[in-house]
């Protein structure tokens, strides 16, 4: 007599079930079910009521059964329901005598009076109280096999735990943790990324990275969906990276490992203990464990070999009891440095400015007779930050030879720093790198640029770091400028009203505003001359970048907006204008932004308008919503920034060459000229050799580069060059120094192949060639024009061009062929590289264009140089499963709970026995990438198995010199 009432896994959250009156025994005294709940915590909500005078309930974890027992409430304590586990329940009831199991465990309760009677409305859940019931019986009676039988028949899905690979970089907490540290049962993802070599400079310079505590977006190891993170990219003027927090082992994740080392940068963790409770870690560390007094230096030392990292930054805030007990530590350091030089090549052990040989803490802003013995036994003092002249004198007299293994710190944040920090950081770098000390430099948080100016905006990042490294200097006008907006339209003024804080574009600005039914419009005229442009700074044609956040408003969030902008001369007459055109909100802040450059001489003002209106035609303001309105102006006087005393050193690199001027994040994923996934990321291991500097114009005239976010080859980013201004008769080129290579080609390479590509603009009239300058002098021009000659060939898609020719000393190589990729050519070259010795010291890209008055931007996408022999991959439709075992886990994922459905998280693995650095993930069709993994795990999330019960997916390892390999792993709901 058991009647299966649910069956199936049955979603509840408050619904009431109403069992069919047919199916029940009126005789029924048992029930049996599973149940997997997530109750809110301290929530006393039923699991289901059974009549109104029964009901099993949850308190507080523990599973209650009450009932009205002669007019009073009764209850019993069955036992205890973990939430987030699937655990079966059984209750008995005869005679007033109770049965009741968890899985086996078994209560009886006796002389109750209490019946059960099936037959009305059962409530399962609540609002705060959701989950699964599956295989719901009842009966007249349950036997122990009964339940036996139950239990080996435990739902699968959803799976006991939510927890999924740990893919994410963390700290180790305690001192404890750090004990514990195995790296035979650590999830450990080390670094793939050897150091680059590099030449060594006399003044060096550190990056403590230090930025809210870090393990931020960047702790993913195969990255994250958010597109605006900081990705530090100007590595040519650092030589050491530190990553800095506050728990007290930091260790660094891969990705900035990876490219850290890609740029010949040396890479630190940080072992850090502070104020009261670090004294008690102090006595530890310097005592060890297990009979060993460097059983943490062993650990460290094990942790930054196994992680592929290149060191320790010590900074010990919490004081030592004396200095018998800091000698301990002397003592420690030295036995750490001496054997993490034998065990990692070119490691450093690195101190900082904190604790005295007496044991105090006291910050000295000093080298001196006090904290010496410290530097005595480390391979560099990082000082702090309040030094002054004299204490910078007195460390480098002390430091003698050693005085570059001396690191002046500066806060950026300008907390009590010499020089003020921030843009003033020059001030302590002008006094640092005289004659008379030239010690190292360390910077301390330099993502200020990131946290103070640009921490919602992209573009305005961008510019911040290339003003901060490279003294792209550069005004916003808008926000200098004093005067009030003026209003036109049919409402004027009362067209605009504020917008809440929350409701604005970073969700705390004050100068948002709302406009109304009708055109509501305003505008500003900006005297260029008066905000400090010179006649001649104008006349020069300094790029321009407009830009400004819009928005929708509800309750029809597809509202109008307009941006005019007008460049005008002395006489406020136009000389040039751009307009947005009418454009339509959604409910999601976008950004607008114009780059203007090459226009004619004679500008002295601009005159700024927006304008927007509703889709509702209601009065009040529910129209569109505009924000952080900015016009960035360069200056072409360069601003003191890093550049201008450090000098850059770029890492010696090998054939093949290969860059797409990824930066490690993207608005989208692109592939081979395809778009491949159109939702954003971020991966800071991901980024490639970059362009030594930007707007590095060695010769030409007016023209302009810009990292391009919207357009990309592979990855996420292309470079979009502005040719500027130009006529007809007389083309308008600019050459700009992209790369200080030092590629060195072995003499056994015969002739190298190289190819890149290239997405024109409008009217095909701006052209794009590379130079390759090698050491002896002999230049190489790569020439792509867009109207070529071509050889007529039989076909294909491919087009045969002429072969290279001299030209004014000059080799000129036209390609041999090119290729339509998307909306991208790609144009392929052979030449014979000068006799060996020789090497590629520079890399320049030479724009040119006919257009008037503005010429069409063009975008390089990616630059490739190799030995001809090197055959690209080809890719193969076959599945191929040679040394890559895969297989798959399932883990429940809460929308099933919030939908009701059967909705999981796949973790695929697998074994390569080649070992990849990188892999992409590819849905059933390889047409759309799913992500990059840098590991031999990818989690892919929220699969609804209620409809589908089975998933396709392809692992294929980048390789760039065989053929590409897709290989299939089959997921299947079990």
């Amino acid at each position: 007599g058991m009647d299966l009432l649910v069956g199936k896994a049955l979603y509840f959250n408050g619904n009431t079930l109403v069992f069919p009156s047919k199916s029940l025994e009126t005789n029924s005294n048992s029930l049996m079910f599973w149940v997997y709940c997530t109750p809110e915590e301290d929530n006393e909500v039923g699991v289901c009521e059974i009549l109104g005078s029964v009901k099993l309930s949850i308190i507080k974890s523990e599973v209650v059964l009450q009932w009205k027992q002669e007019s009073e409430n009764s209850e019993i304590r069955i036992g205890t329901l973990p939430s987030r586990k699937w655990k079966h329940i059984t209750v008995n009831i005869i005679d007033g005598h109770v049965s009741a199991w968890i899985d086996s465990q078994k209560k009886t309760y006796s002389d109750l009076k209490i019946e059960l009677n099936f037959g009305h409305p059962v409530r399962l859940g609540s609002k705060n109280f959701k989950g699964f019931l599956q295989n719901f019986y009842v009966a007249n009676n349950f036997e122990e096999k009964d339940i036996t039988q139950a239990l080996d028949s435990k739902p699968i899905y959803p799976q006991d735990s939510l927890a999924l690979p740990n893919l994410v970089s963390h700290p180790l907490r305690s001192m404890e943790e750090l004990a514990l540290w195995d790296s035979s049962t650590a999830t450990v993802f080390p670094a793939t990324t050897p150091l680059a070599p590099r030449d060594e400079r006399e003044v060096k310079v550190l990056h403590c990275h230090d930025m809210s505590g870090n393990y931020i977006e960047d702790k993913h190891i195969n990255g994250s969906d958010v597109f605006h993170v900081y990705n530090f990219r100007h590595w040519q003027y650092i030589d050491i990276f530190i990553y800095f927090g506050h728990e007290r082992v930091m260790i660094p994740p891969p990705g900035w490992i990876n490219t850290a080392h890609q740029n010949g940068v040396k890479v630190l963790g940080t072992f850090i203990t502070e104020w009261g409770p670090g004294e008690s870690e102090n006595l530890e560390l310097i005592n060890g464990r297990e009979g060993n007094k460097y059983f943490y230096a062993d650990k460290l030392i094990e942790i930054a070999r196994v992680y592929k990292f290149d060191g320790w930054f010590f900074n010990f805030e919490s004081k030592f009891p004396d200095e018998e007990t800091t000698l301990k530590l002397v003592d420690f350091l030295s036995y750490f440095r001496q054997k993490i030089h034998v065990e990692i090549e070119g490691s450093i052990s690195l101190w900082y400015d904190s604790i005295l040989q007496d044991g105090q803490l006291k910050w000295q802003n000093e080298l001196n007779s006090k904290n010496e013995i410290f530097f005595g036994c480390s391979d560099g003092f990082f000082m702090n930050y309040q030094w002054n002249e004299e204490k910078l004198q007195n460390s480098v007299n002390l430091a003698g030879s050693r005085k570059s293994e001396v690191y002046a710190g500066i806060d950026i944040f300008g907390r009590n720093t010499f020089g003020g920090g921030g843009y003033d950081t020059c001030k302590a770098l002008d006094v640092i790198c005289s004659e008379s000390k030239r010690c190292s430099v360390g910077l301390f948080a330099p993502a200020w640029t990131f946290e103070v100016h640009a921490k919602d905006d992209r573009l305005l990042f961008d510019k911040h770091e290339e003003k901060y490294w490279e003294g792209q200097n550069f005004v916003d006008i808008l926000a200098e400028d004093k005067q009030k907006w003026n209003f036109s339209g049919k409402l004027g003024k009362s067209g605009f009203s504020r917008v809440n804080p929350q409701d604005s574009y970073n969700g705390r600005s004050s100068k948002a505003v709302c406009t109304s039914f009708t055109w509501s419009e305003r505008f500003k005229v900006l005297d260029l001359v008066k905000l400090g442009f010179s006649v001649s700074e104008l006349d020069s044609s300094p790029p321009i970048i407009v830009s400004e956040w819009y928005a929708g408003n509800p309750p029809n969030t597809e509202d109008f907006y307009r941006m005019d902008v007008k460049l005008l001369d002395k006489h406020q007459k136009e000389l040039l204008s751009w307009s947005s055109g009418e454009l339509r909100t959604s409910a999601s802040w976008k950004q607008i932004s114009k780059k203007i450059v090459g226009y004619p001489a004679g500008v002295r003002y601009i005159l700024f308008q927006d304008a927007g209106k509703d889709a509702e035609g209601w009065g009040g303001h529910f129209g569109a919503k505009i924000d952080a309105p900015s016009i960035l102006v360069y200056k072409s006087q360069k601003f003191a920034s890093i550049s201008e005393y450090i000098a850059p050193r770029f890492p010696k690199m090998e054939l093949p060459f290969r860059t797409s001027f990824n930066t490690g994040i993207g608005k989208k994923y692109c592939k081979e000229g395809q778009l491949v996934s159109s939702s954003s990321w971020n991966n800071i291991g991901h980024q490639e050799i970059l362009p030594s500097t930007l707007n590095n114009i060695i010769s030409g005239g007016r023209g302009h580069v810009e990292l391009d976010y919207d357009n990309a080859y592979n990855g996420g980013s292309s470079l979009i060059f502005f040719p500027g201004r130009s006529g007809y008769e007389t083309p308008n080129f600019s050459e700009f120094r992209l790369f200080e290579t030092g590629i060195c080609v072995p003499p056994s390479v015969g002739n190298l192949r190289a190819s890149f590509s290239v997405l024109f603009g409008e009217e095909n009239s701006t052209s794009l060639s590379l130079k390759l300058v090698w050491s002896n002098g002999t230049q190489h021009i790569l020439r792509a024009e867009r109207r070529v000659k071509e050889k007529k060939e039989e076909g294909g898609e491919e087009k045969k061009y002429e072969e290279g020719r001299e030209d004014k000393g000059r080799k000129v190589v036209h390609p041999r062929k090119s290729k339509q990729e998307g909306s991208w050519t790609t144009f392929s070259f052979l030449f014979t590289p000068p006799p060996s010795p020789s090497s590629i010291v520079f890399i320049d890209a030479v724009v040119s264009s006919f257009a008037s008055p503005f010429a069409p931007a063009i975008n390089l996408g990616q630059i490739r140089i190799e030995e001809q022999r090197v055959k690209e991959g080809k890719e193969s439709s076959e599945l191929q499963r040679e040394n890559m075992e895969t297989k798959y886990s399932l883990s429940w994922n809460t929308a099933s709970v919030e939908r009701g459905e059967e909705v999981a998280d796949v973790t695929l693995e697998w074994k390569d026995e080649e070992g990849h650095a990188r892999y992409n993930i590819w849905n059933s069709e390889k047409t759309e990438l799913l992500g990059v993994a840098f590991t031999k795990q990818f989690v892919i999330r929220a699969l609804n198995f209620s409809q589908v019960r089975e998933y396709l997916f392809f692992v294929q390892p980048v390789s760039y010199t065989r053929k590409q390999r897709f290989v299939a792993i089959v997921v299947k709901q079990q």
